[in-house]
């Protein structure tokens, strides 16, 4: 499982420091809820020596026992290099929220990461706040389904290098705990059924810089979370930095633990599936060795699906020669191997290198060659020979 999410989402080792912001949910906003593992606590444990004795007499001295010394643990201590690793929960939902208020004006930020070990899948909806859209992105079976808030699309197939890390910033822990130097230990409590170590912190002033002035104060900035007393992760942080005109607050919590069901893609975005099977059903027209990567799709583009593919081959002249030679495979032939007009980006097959043109019934491909294989599905055909 791990390989799995280190290669399309990503293994959590350090989580990447930074107070953006992602979004909201799908099937999981609810009450924060988590586990986790004790915070690291400074003690010391206990030592005694074996005690041995034999009944005295006059060969055999009786041993006697070494005194003992019992220190009591001391209370839980915070160590920003110790936090637990959520991905090895077996399933949550993570609330990840950010306000920022500038002038008057506030921008908010919300994401909400699901995310299951076994089947591994995971989730992250982001959501930007007035009026300003979304992302969504989701991997199950091993691809990843990405969308902006232009509604373009960045999908890649099971086993892709092109993966994008889906687990980078699940959490923003090193942002917000990272640099906490004032942390206090205020209770052992329950934070949503968890039992947890429950600290406070205040930065406030404990950053010197020259810019900082009697009129130009420091932020005041102050906070506390919530860490797992069994597994030392982060259940629930919040921080609020105030300066004159402006008020930044993060919050982060942990809910679901244990309670993700299974993740799937939503209806709304099936075709992307029938998209990247499509791409795989295509391989049969390119170079034997040619696997599927991924596909762009623009929504405002020029209708045009982007795919590519790997491949061994490695020259233009090659590529062309396969064509040269290739027969109708599917339905398709080939009825162009040479410049196309219009074809200036991604590869130049205007000017510079010739590209080959499939037809089907209505249906059009170009295929060309820079490094790895790029077929455009042309429904539009918007592409013809020079």
């Amino acid at each position: 499982m791990r390989t799995t999410v280190m290669r399309c989402v990503g293994l959590l080792g350090l989580l990447l420091a930074g107070c953006g912001a992602d979004n909201a949910s799908p099937a999981a906003t609810a009450p924060a809820e988590s586990s986790g593992r004790a915070v690291t606590a400074s003690s010391n444990g206990s030592a005694s020596p074996n005690d041995s004795s034999a009944p005295a007499s006059s060969t055999v001295p009786a041993t006697s026992t070494a005194p003992t010394s019992t220190e009591q643990p001391g209370p839980p201590v915070y160590e920003p290099n110790h936090l637990g690793e959520i991905l090895d929960l077996a399933s949550f939902v993570r609330t990840i929220s950010v306000y920022n208020t500038n002038g008057g004006q506030l921008a908010e930020n919300i994401t909400t990461i699901g995310y299951t070990r076994e089947p591994v899948g995971m989730y992250r909806i982001a959501t930007f706040g007035a009026g300003n859209g979304g992302t969504r992105n989701y991997l199950v079976n091993g691809r990843t389904y990405d969308e902006n808030q232009f509604g373009d699309w960045r999908l890649t197939e099971a086993g892709s290098r092109a993966a994008p890390d889906l687990s980078e910033n699940i959490e923003l822990r090193s942002g917000i705990l990272a640099d906490v130097a004032t942390a206090q230990l205020v209770g052992q409590e329950n934070y949503a059924g968890v039992p947890a170590n429950h600290f406070v912190f205040d930065e406030t002033d404990t950053a010197s810089f020259d810019y900082y002035t009697p009129e130009k104060p420091s932020p005041t900035v102050e906070g506390d979370f919530y860490l797992a007393q069994d597994g030392n992760y982060v259940l629930y942080a919040h921080s609020k930095e105030t300066s004159p005109g402006r008020v930044y607050e993060v919050t982060e919590s942990i809910s679901f633990i244990g309670l993700v069901d299974e993740i799937t893609l939503p209806d709304d975005m099936a075709p992307m599936t029938q998209a990247l099977d499509l791409g795989g059903s295509l391989t049969s027209l390119l170079p034997p060795g040619s696997i599927l990567s991924g596909l762009l799709r623009y929504q405002h583009g020029l209708g045009i699906d982007y795919y590519k593919y790997a491949t061994p081959v490695r020259s233009n002249d090659d590529l062309l020669n396969f064509y040269r030679t290739m027969p109708p495979t599917n339905g398709w032939s080939v009825t162009h191997i040479g410049h196309i007009a219009l074809h200036l980006e991604p590869n130049n097959c205007e000017t510079r290198n010739e590209c080959v043109i499939l037809q089907n019934g209505g249906e059009q491909l170009v295929v060309s060659l820079a490094g790895t294989i790029l077929l455009e599905y042309d429904r539009q055909h918007v592409f013809s020979p020079l």
